[in-house]
């Protein structure tokens, strides 16, 4: 019977070293895992650290992009202002030089009605 609780004991005892074994291999198995998975996120977030910041130097080349493109919106817009101005300018100028002409022409017409007339009267007196 003493064999007996000697066998026992030496059973429990194997059963615990084979968990105690099991549960390391496990715990290194998980651990490996576990490293593995972490260096696969630390790649991948190199990588998507690279991608981010090769976007941020895309972004940067397209506000460079964007103040040229800004800038000569504003040289032409400027230049069609002040084109505009220029034509509003000569245009009243225009006007004013045909008015001006206009009224000398009638100034001048009358002038000769006036003459013509005055000659046909002197012509008429002395007839």
């Amino acid at each position: 019977m003493h064999e007996l609780a000697v066998y026992g004991s030496i059973a429990g005892l194997v059963v615990a070293i084979l968990t105690i074994v099991t549960w390391l291999i496990n715990r290194g198995k998980a651990q490996a895992d576990i490293e593995a998975k972490a260096t696969a996120a630390q790649a991948a977030a190199a990588g998507a650290q690279k991608r981010a910041d090769e976007v941020h130097e895309k972004i940067g080349l397209a506000q460079l992009a964007l103040g040229a493109l800004r800038e000569e919106i504003a040289k032409s817009y400027v230049n069609h202002e002040t084109t505009r101005q220029l034509e509003d300018r000569l245009q009243r100028s225009t006007d004013k030089i045909e008015t001006t002409q206009v009224e000398g022409f009638r100034q001048v017409h009358a002038r000769l009605d006036a003459l013509i007339a005055t000659v046909g009267r002197l012509h008429a007196d002395h007839a």
